[in-house]
């Protein structure tokens, strides 16, 4: 095991800090706070071959699953339960992903589809520790899906609004020191090294793959500071903007009127510079959210917010000294594989989609068992090629319902604060539930953050006394 620069600091503090004053509404807040620093390592662990870090995300979840699993046994607290009908249909979802896992163990003759690199090539299926780790996996995510909701209760919905905007801020303005010279630190390790600022900050070693600063296909900044990765950057960036589009919208203030418009601003200049086709997909929802209002259709806030990414766009142009919207038109088609030589080409996404539609042809009601696959052709080819068509009617169920009580919360909000605050994370939510359909589909059920939205937008706010 080795701990950390980030975990020499947050461990000793986080320490200090629950000897001083431990109680479940304290947790909740570092959880929020906390939740999008997935790329930031407290440990990272190495067992044999095997390797993974505890990010920040992961450790102060695994905190408030323990807080809420403690405090509920021993010390009888009485947290919301989620709805009856939730529960079972979180249940069935559960037991169509071991039920998948049968596919593995005994369908000897199937031949799946692997890929390395931009190279694919067939191999038996056959059941290994990735079915066991994505189940396992699969099993804390729901977990933490339940302490959410039923921590979230503890904490005010004001608290909670500037709480996420803080975090994202801090995120989104880390992605401003990409466009920095380098800067470097010494080590020694028997000889000299040197590596770049981030490499010791963004330790996370589950995230190896990810890139740093560096450069897209026509050599725009893709920028992730503290994030990730750019993908990941612009989520938390569009999440931000959502947030306070919601609060605009609804002439609400999270901070400061001046303030809050100029953190609107901000994420919508950093979700630019991301260079992700997240932001298309983002920037197009919630301009659309903000054209109606209690079904009326008013256009001069929206009008207002176009014309800020417009000259955010045309600012951005002149900085980095490119025709960011001919450059944005480019980065559509190389997103949509009209680019060659490149990993987002489109024989290697139509290959991908066939190599997942074929996985999925060959156990179509069960699938192929969770874990299985490891290539991306979207969140729903995913589930169809993992849990088949069993368990994917299950997770589309399961979704409808947890947007169905999140609308209903929704509706029954009478706090201006609140009602903001529940339309950005919905508004959220669905951005990257979008997105989710056509790249990333693994992220949609294992990234704490996205879990986290999902949870918070249909949790309960500030209608539980602290619990110690």
């Amino acid at each position: 095991m080795e701990i950390t620069i980030i975990g020499l600091i947050i461990l000793p503090l986080t320490l200090l800090l629950f000897m001083w004053k431990h109680n479940l509404s304290l947790v909740m807040k570092l959880t929020i706070f906390f939740v999008p620093f997935c790329a930031l390592s407290v440990a990272n662990f190495h067992i044999g071959s095997f390797s993974f870090g505890i990010g920040l995300d992961r450790y102060f979840a695994i905190i408030l699953m323990a807080s809420v699993a403690f405090l509920s046994i021993f010390k009888g607290y009485k947290g919301p339960d989620l709805p009856k009908k939730t529960r079972i249909l979180f249940l069935l979802f559960i037991l169509s992903i071991l039920f998948s896992l049968i596919a593995p163990t005994y369908f000897k003759n199937i031949l799946i589809w692997k890929r390395s690199g931009l190279d694919f090539f067939q191999a038996p299926l056959t059941f290994s520790y990735g079915n066991i780790l994505k189940t396992a996996e699969i099993l804390i995510v729901a977990f933490f899906f339940v302490s959410v909701y039923r921590a979230m209760p503890l904490v005010s919905s004001g608290k909670i609004a500037r709480i996420i905007i803080l975090s994202l801020v801090i995120i989104s303005i880390s992605a401003l020191f990409d466009l920095l010279p380098v800067k470097q630190l010494y080590y020694s390790t028997g000889e000299t090294s040197i590596i770049p600022i981030w490499t010791a900050v963004k330790n996370n070693i589950s995230y190896s793959h990810m890139p740093f600063t560096g450069t897209g296909h026509f050599c725009e900044p893709r920028l992730s500071g503290l994030a990730l990765e750019p993908s990941h950057l612009a989520i938390c960036a569009i999440g931000g903007f959502a947030i306070m589009a919601a609060f605009y919208k609804n002439n609400t203030v999270i901070f400061q009127r001046a303030l809050d418009f100029s953190l609107l601003i901000i994420f919508a200049f950093i979700s630019i510079l991301s260079f992700s086709p997240i932001m298309f997909i983002g920037f197009g929802i919630v301009l659309c959210y903000l054209c109606f209002k209690e079904g009326k259709l008013i256009v001069r806030r929206a009008a207002i917010v176009g014309l800020i990414l417009l000259s955010a766009i045309i600012l951005m142009s002149h900085l980095v000294g490119m025709n960011l919207i001919l450059l944005t038109i480019k980065t559509i088609g190389e997103k949509l594989g009209f680019i060659k030589d490149s990993v987002n080409s489109s024989d290697f996404r139509a290959f991908c989609f066939f190599a997942a539609w074929n996985m999925f042809l060959k156990s179509p009601i069960i699938g192929i068992g969770w874990g299985t696959t490891g290539i991306d052709a979207g969140s729903f080819l995913y589930l169809l090629v993992s849990v088949g068509i069993l368990g994917t009617s299950v997770f589309i169920g399961l979704m409808i319902r947890i947007f169905k009580l999140a609308a209903a919360k929704l509706k029954g909000s009478g706090n201006p604060t609140e009602k903001s605050l529940r339309e950005g994370l919905m508004i959220s939510f669905l951005i990257v539930t979008i997105t989710c359909l056509f790249t990333k589909g693994p992220l949609y059920f294992f990234h704490l953050p996205l879990i986290f939205i999902a949870a918070s937008m249909c949790s309960d706010y500030g209608k539980v006394k602290t619990v110690q």
